[in-house]
């Protein structure tokens, strides 16, 4: 059996922790999304309220999309470095 290069064992784990990183930060953007949904309103006038609870919605909903393609890329270079293995 052949060994591999230490060069391609190098590159195989520097794409294998890039994988791992992409996937936790996937992990943290929908951690953060939902705890961002949780707005207190308590000292707040109706408008106020309405407005924040808007734009936490919207920026949750960012965070879950910027989550998803975290998690798609992360996948297809995990599919990439496994099938080259």
């Amino acid at each position: 059996m052949v060994e591999e290069s230490v060069g391609k064992r190098l590159l195989r784990s520097v794409g294998l922790g890039l994988v791992a990183a992409l996937a936790i930060a996937a992990v943290v953007l929908l951690v953060l999304a939902v705890v961002r949904l949780n707005v207190d309103c308590s000292g707040m006038g109706s408008e106020e309220c309405n407005f924040e609870k808007a734009l936490a919605s919207g920026i949750a909903r960012l965070q879950t999309f910027a989550a998803v393609g975290c998690a798609t890329i992360a996948g297809g270079g995990f599919l990439l470095l496994r099938r080259r293995a």
